[in-house]
């Protein structure tokens, strides 16, 4: 009994990173996740803290657009940087520690 008990906590423990990343918490009750527009995002989290447009880069023999925006979520935690593709939401991926 213990065994199965301690297997499952196991596996929940190395899938709570995988959840954590598939979106961004910007607020309490709003949650970006890839797919959603600029415009979403804009809505949801308000202006970021610097936006860039880094060029046209090729995915899958296709030529897209990548904008990257990327918001301070406060002290001790990672600046939040978001990938848009042709102005959809493509990647979340953490920056270093905001100081």
């Amino acid at each position: 009994m213990f065994k199965s008990i301690f297997t499952l906590a196991l596996v929940a423990l190395f899938l709570v990173p995988s959840i954590c990343s598939a979106g961004f918490r910007c607020k309490p009750n709003e949650i970006v996740e890839t797919g959603d527009t600029k415009s979403e995002v804009n809505i949801m989290c308000g202006s970021p803290m610097s936006t860039s447009y880094e060029g046209e880069i090729e995915i899958n023999e296709k030529k897209v657009n990548l904008d990257r925006w990327t918001y301070n979520p406060g002290k001790g935690k990672f600046y939040v940087i978001l990938d848009f593709h042709d102005g959809v939401l493509a990647k979340i991926k953490n920056g270093p520690r905001v100081k």
